[in-house]
Formats: C-alpha cells, structure tokens, sequence
C-alpha cells in the first residue's frame, strides 16, 4: 500500500515533495475556526513515531551470530544509512524507518555480499505451463511481483519478514550463503543497476546520475518503475481505486516486469492470474494489450484458462479486434488456451473458449491442437478425470482417437450409430478392429484402481470398442475381459476406473451372447452389489445399466429377482424394466 502511495503521489507532486510516511486518521482535526489545526496533526503524528532508542536499537541486545546475519545488517546498514554496529539480530526494518523503497536497495546491495544457489547453477529451468506463473503465496505489498523474478532477494520477502534474524534464517533455508570478506564476487551478478562491487549502496564517490536515479522515485529497477510495480500488484489484488490513479496518471498498462525471468508479465497477467475480473476490465478500457506474452509465451487468456476463471476469459476473448487473443497462441509447453481449460477442468470456462475455437483447425488453436507431449485438450480432460469437460469436448466435436467420452447418461451413443457428435471427424470406434488388438487392449487393463494413464486409456478405449462393434464384445469376452473388469467393480467405488469397468460391463451385456457370458461369470451379484450403493457413487448408475441390460434376456431374470435388482434400481432412478416389475409367471 505504502509504494502504491509513494507512486500515485509521485505521479502528481514534484519529487522534493513526495512523502515518504503515511498516517491513517479518520479525520483531520479541526481548528475553532473550522481549519485543519496542523498543530494537532503534527503532534498526532510525532505520537505515532517509533522512538528508535526506546525500543533499544541504539544498543541491539541480540548479537548477530553468523555471516548471513552479518551480511545482511551490511546490506541494511547500506540502504538505511546507518552504522552497522546498530543491527542485531532482533532488528526490525520497519521500525527503523525502512520502505519499499529501502527494501529495494537493501536487496541490490545484499546481491553482492551473497552466494545464490543459481550461481553454482542448482537452479531449475524454468517451466512454460500457465499454472506455473499463478502467484501461490506471495504476501501482500507492491513489490511482490517482483517474488518471481528474484526469488529469495525479492523486496517483499524482505517486507514479510522485517525482522534481521528471520530474514537471514529464510535466506538460508534458500540456499543462500554469505560470501566471505576476502572472496571475490560471484560470477554473472549484474551490478549494472545496484551497488558496485565492493562499495556500499551509499558510495560518495558515485557519479551525480547515478544518485539522482536512486531518489528518483520513479526510476527504473532491474522489475521496472515503481509505479508499474504498484500497478502490477494493485490489478493483482483488486484494488481498483489505485489502479485507476496509477492509470490516470499515466502510467502505462503495459508495464512490464523488464528483468529477470518472467519478462513480459504485465499488470493483465497479474488480474489474470489472481481472479480480479474487475481490474481486467479497467485495465482493458485502459488499451492493456490482451496479447502480451511473457517470456514463456504465457498470456493473460493462458493464466485465466488455466484458473479456470470464465469471468475473465469472457472479458478478454470478447476483446475481438484490433487487439483480439491469438487463439493460435501456445505457451513454452506448446499449450493453447483449448488445453489450459481443458485441464482447469471447469466447464463454464471451456465453454467459454470452445465458442472461440470451434471450427478451427489444430494449427490455429483448435480442438485438434497438440502440445508438446503430444496431447490434445481431451486426452488432458481424461487424463485428470474431468467428466463434465470432456463431454463439452466431444459435443463440440473432438475426436477422441480411442479416448474415451465422459462418463455421462446424458451423452449415450447409439449402438447404431457412430458415436460420434453430428459434423466431427469420422470416430474409429465403428469400424471392425483385429482380434489382435482387442486381446492387446484386455491386456493392458489396470488390475487395480490404482494405474497408469495408459492403462486407463486401454480400459475407456475397450469400453467405447465394445459400445460401437459386436465383434468387439466378442473379442473382449473371448480374450478374458469380463474377470478382469469384475476384479475392479470390487475395488475402490469412487474411482472413475471402477465407473469405466462398470460401463464396460454394460456394453459387453448389450447383445444376448454377452449378457450370458457376464452372468456365466458371476457378474450379476457384484453388478447388483454396486448399484445398491445409491445415486451419490457415479459407478453405480453405470452397474444399474448394465441391470438393465442383462433383464432383456429372460434366462437372467430369475437371478436379477432373486437378488433385489428392482429395488436397486428403483433407488437410483425410479424406473424399473417390465421384466423385473412383473410378478413372475406361475408354472
């Protein structure tokens, strides 16, 4: 809030006059003459001052006890020009008067008394996935976009732990490591923008441009200007009263964070990324770009998709022209924002984007496109066991390829019919596959409910062959499916592999030589088993199904009678077949 104060107040007042500490009041006191009584509001104000020497830090009573504490009480003593014998490790830097603005220099100059663990390069490479740049737990202030970018040097990592000893112990659970007094500095530290190696942050025997850029409130640091970083946070946490001062005085929507990885991340990422719909639409009236990319190649739309946010999706794709999102766009991984929904898994926000891209084709971002592990959005729906958005998927036709359609009853395939939504690509799924590689799927069955992707790929893909194809049923059964599927209906009820088994199941039981050879094999106890678990376990409608299934065939249905399948199904959807609900025929 302070540097969001300092900025706006820099925006307006000339640099000689921008104030530096802020009090709340919830009113000016008043003169008798009905004047502000600037007497009263200098005395208010000198109460609310810290007295340095009464709260002991003229004296610190916790010594400092190892090199990183000492190096960062060099590099406070620097930024606060003060001596460094007045630091102790119970020091706080607030009460010694620090700011954002300290904060920053305080970093620069404690850049060049420490060892990062990236300069031994132990740092990891950077990741392209949207979700990756979603800020996690940054902690509140205007310099925290700068979290990513710097790491453990970042100024609000310093404003979230002010006090000395804190600060150091986080520093070092970091990894970063106090260089000694008689070593050189590591190799690849850019001092071109904080302290020169071996001086302190207030060097005397600087150049007069080089102090003028460090009182200028608005100079440029290795994040950008203040202002842009007070913007960046203010869209982050939708403060809208001072994004739109910052925007009224001119500061650029634009604002990109210009040093470290990730480059680009402008205050649109940063309402993108956090949810502020509000600040999206502010920044947007405002000309903020909707095609901005990172470093990574991430847009706002990636970190929205990613969120699964359909309110800031809806703002930024409404954004047509001349501006209007790239949906041909792919983040470092090769992602689209068809995948990042696909993968958020909420169905109003892939809603939202399949209205953009529908129709397009795989290199213009459409529902075809792969990512660099060579996936579509709805084999990421499938893998993460998103029901709801793979079935919007294929009903705006993606082409499943062997993977499966949601598990859903409101999206069936006719056993007549290719199962396929009306205008998508030709499914496979209805032409006649080899023995082969049916027996190669059975194979590849999970024996658990704990599996691999691909082992559930084989299961779905079973599933929609034996829907499609009679000769597939007859495969699955000769090759040994049904023991397999039925290992599974007696595991875990809440997984989506024991609700795949059970649909299985239902099309293997769809003509009569299959339904026999589920009842030959004991799998209408276990069916029955399962649907009397109610309507709150996705797997029993499935087992339900193939109930019904089996009772068209009158050799079942002294067994289904007998083990109160009428009832079963009465609890689950109210509808019994004819054959159950009839009293059986006297002999």
């Amino acid at each position: 809030m302070q540097a969001a104060l300092e900025a706006a107040a820099a925006a307006l007042l000339p640099k000689q006059v921008v104030p530096h500490r802020f009090w709340a009041h919830e009113c000016l006191p008043l003169a008798p003459g009905g004047k502000v009584d600037r007497q009263a509001l200098q005395a208010a104000s000198e109460d609310a001052s810290l007295d340095e020497e009464a709260l002991g830090f003229a004296a610190p009573a916790s010594p400092l006890v190892s090199p990183l504490e000492v190096a960062v009480a060099r590099a406070w003593a620097a930024a606060l020009g003060r001596s460094e014998d007045s630091f102790g490790a119970n020091s706080n830097f607030f009460w010694l008067r620090g700011d954002s603005l300290s904060a920053l220099r305080a970093c620069r100059a404690l850049r060049n008394e420490v060892k990062l663990p990236e300069d031994s390069g132990e740092q990891h490479a950077q990741q392209g996935e949207a979700g990756l740049l979603v800020p996690a737990e940054a902690p509140e202030g205007a310099l925290c976009i700068l979290s990513a970018a710097l790491g453990a040097l970042a100024p609000c990592e310093l404003l979230a732990r002010p006090t000395l000893g804190e600060y150091a112990a986080f520093l070092a659970e970091r990894g970063v490591r106090a260089v000694p007094s008689d070593a050189p500095i590591a190799d690849g530290i850019d001092d071109s923008g904080g302290v020169a190696q071996g001086k302190a942050d207030t060097d005397p025997g600087e150049d007069e441009a080089t102090a003028d850029s460090r009182a200028k409130l608005g100079s440029e640091c290795s994040g950008g200007t203040l202002a842009e970083l007070a913007l960046s946070a203010a869209a982050r946490e939708g403060r809208l009263s001072i994004v739109r001062t910052l925007l009224q005085a001119g500061t650029s929507p634009e604002g990109p964070v210009r040093g470290n990885p990730p480059r680009g991340f402008t205050p649109l990422h940063s309402a993108a990324a956090s949810g502020q719909a509000a600040a999206v639409e502010v920044l947007l009236a405002a000309q903020a770009n909707p095609r901005a990319m990172t470093q990574a190649f991430t847009s706002p739309a990636h970190l929205a998709a990613a969120q699964g946010d359909s309110a800031v999706l809806q703002l930024l794709l409404a954004d047509r022209e001349p501006k209007g999102i790239a949906t041909w766009a792919r983040d470092a991984d090769q992602q689209t924002i068809v995948h990042l929904a696909a993968r958020s898994g909420d169905v109003d926000s892939l809603k939202v984007v399949l209205g953009r891209v529908r129709g397009l084709r795989a290199k213009d971002g459409g529902l075809e496109a792969r990512d660099r592990w060579g996936r579509t959005a709805l084999q990421w729906a499938v893998a993460n066991g998103h029901e709801s958005a793979s079935v919007a998927l294929m009903k705006a036709g993606a082409f499943s390829g062997g993977i499966p359609e949601a598990l859903l009853a409101d999206f069936r395939v006719a056993r007549d019919a290719p199962s396929r939504p009306v205008g998508a690509p030709v499914a496979a799924r209805k032409v006649v596959q080899s023995s082969e590689r049916i027996c190669a799927l059975v194979q590849s069955l999970p024996s658990s409910t704990v599996c691999q992707e691909q082992e559930l790929f084989a299961l779905t893909a079973l599933r929609d062959f034996c829907c499609a194809v009679k000769e597939h049923r007859e495969y699955a059964v000769a090759h040994g499916a049904i023991p397999k599927l039925l290992a599974l209906l007696r595991d875990d009820i809440t997984s989506e592999v024991v609700a795949a088994a059970a649909q299985t199941m239902r099309n293997i039981a769809a003509d009569r030589a299959g339904a026999s050879s589920v009842r030959e094999a004991g799998g209408i106890p276990v069916l029955v088993a399962l649907a009397a678990l109610g309507g709150d376990v996705p797997a029993a409608w499935r087992a339900g199904s193939a109930l019904v299934n089996l009772a068209e065939w009158e050799e079942n249905v002294d067994e289904l009678r007998s083990l109160g399948v009428a009832e079963a199904l009465r609890g689950l959807s109210g509808q019994v077949p004819a054959s159950l609900d009839s009293e059986p025929k006297a002999l």
